[in-house]
């Protein structure tokens, strides 16, 4: 399933056919199964009944194209005629936190999930906005795309079933940060606290609880 390009992306993004690296059968079970859609909006509520909600802005099934992002061949292959070193089977779905504006503000403080087959390794990540720890990866091998949690070894715990508001998920994974500090935005135009320090993350859906340094929980309102 292709969607979410606009116009203007559909050549870079979504249009290339039997990609270089392609997810196997495995593989292409760990990506997000829950069917996003672009202008969702989707809800979390904490334990004082507050909501934070992020809205969906992108929703990509697609093979996408490998561009180095550095040195000399950065420059002289931008532009419209540029051309991938090669291709390769990805899955991006893109939020906004709408409580803080985030379209305004930086793209590291946006919610982004990841599963891509670049270099014919296969990775899961994702950018958390509020995540407490300054860790400034990418979610996708050839682009900016930021992510600042990744599932690899030693850096997530195996939780398995998990139930959150009377909803079972399977396939999840906790992320603890390991540390109690809270830290202000880098940003000089955003007022993001990111005070989360324990993520748990389920490979079917993605982020459905997040827990504040201070006890406070946040669970995600799964959608009808």
């Amino acid at each position: 399933m292709i969607s979410g390009c606009s116009e203007d992306d559909v050549k870079e993004r979504c249009n290339f056919t039997n990609p270089t690296y392609s997810f196997t059968k495995e593989q292409e079970e760990k990506s997000i199964s829950y069917n996003y859609f672009e202008g969702q909006i989707i809800q979390y509520r904490n334990n004082n009944n507050e909501i934070l909600n992020f809205e969906v802005t992108e929703v990509d099934n697609c093979a996408r194209g490998y561009y180095p992002i550095s040195g000399p061949g950065f420059f002289l292959s931008s532009g419209n005629n540029r051309k991938p070193q090669h291709t390769f089977d990805s899955q991006v779905i893109k939020m906004t936190l709408l409580e803080h504006d985030t379209n305004i503000h930086t793209y590291r403080e946006q919610m982004h999930y990841y599963v891509n087959k670049s270099h014919s390794s296969f990775k899961q990540s994702l950018n958390f906005p509020l995540w407490n720890v300054s860790i400034n990866g990418f979610g996708l091998s050839g682009s900016q795309n930021p992510a600042n949690l990744f599932l690899r070894e030693n850096e997530f715990t195996e939780v398995g079933m998990f139930q959150v508001n009377n909803m079972h998920f399977n396939k999840v994974v906790k992320f603890d940060s390991g540390s109690n500090q809270v830290r202000n935005s880098s940003s000089t135009t955003s007022n993001l606290l990111h005070n989360i320090n324990v993520i748990y993350y389920d490979q079917n859906f993605g982020v459905i609880r997040f827990d504040e340094i201070d006890g406070t929980i946040w669970e995600v309102i799964y959608p009808e």
